[in-house]
C-alpha cells in the first residue's frame, strides 16, 4: 500500500504555498519555515517514503515541545513495555509509586506547564501529591500536584500460553 502526502508530491511545495496563501501566510515566517522544512525533508521522503512518512507525527510532536506519547513509540518498543499508565484514583498512590504528570495536565499559560509528561516518584501526600522528578539534582522537596493531573505506572500482566 503506497502512502501519499500532498506536501511531498512533485508539486508539493506549490501546493503548500497555495495553502499558506489561502490562510493569509503568503509572506510570513510560517511560509519561510515551510519552505525550509520541505527542502530538508523532501530528499528523505523521495528516497524512503515507507519509513519517512510514519516519522512525521513524531517530528510534529517534538516541534510542539511535547513529549512523545506511547502511541508514537516504535511498535517493538510498545510491545516490550512492561507497564502502562492509568489515571490516579483517590487514595491510589503512596510514597514510592512512580507517577507521570499527564501530557495535557497544565495549559500553556500555567507555570507548571513544563511539568507535563514528566515522570517522577511520589515522595509525600500533603495537600496533593508531592512528586520528585527523575534526574532532579540538588535538595528539592518536590512539586505538588492534584491527583487528577497525574497518572500512575502499573505493571502489564501478560498471559503466558
Amino acid at each position: 500500500m503506497e502512502q501519499r502526502n500532498a506536501f511531498f508530491e512533485p508539486d508539493g511545495l506549490d501546493w503548500a504555498r497555495l495553502q499558506l496563501k489561502e490562510a493569509g501566510y503568503e509572506q510570513s515566517t510560517a511560509a519561510h519555515l515551510v519552505r525550509k522544512v520541505h527542502e530538508a525533508l523532501a530528499p528523505y521522503v523521495h528516497q524512503d517514503i515507507e519509513h519517512t512518512l510514519p516519522a512525521m507525527p513524531v517530528i510534529a510532536q517534538l516541534l510542539q515541545g511535547k513529549p512523545l506519547t506511547e502511541e508514537l513509540w516504535e511498535p517493538e518498543k510498545r510491545a516490550a513495555r512492561t507497564y502502562t499508565w492509568v489515571p490516579v484514583m483517590a487514595r491510589g498512590v503512596y510514597p514510592g509509586h512512580t507517577v507521570r504528570v499527564k501530557q495535557d495536565a497544565y495549559g500553556p499559560q500555567n507555570p507548571l506547564a513544563s511539568h507535563n509528561g514528566r515522570k517522577g516518584t511520589v515522595s509525600a501526600l500533603r495537600g496533593g501529591v508531592i512528586v520528585v522528578y527523575e534526574g532532579a539534582s540538588g535538595a528539592s522537596m518536590g512539586t505538588r500536584h492534584p491527583p487528577d493531573k497525574l497518572e500512575v505506572q502499573v505493571p502489564i500482566q501478560r498471559r503466558v500460553t
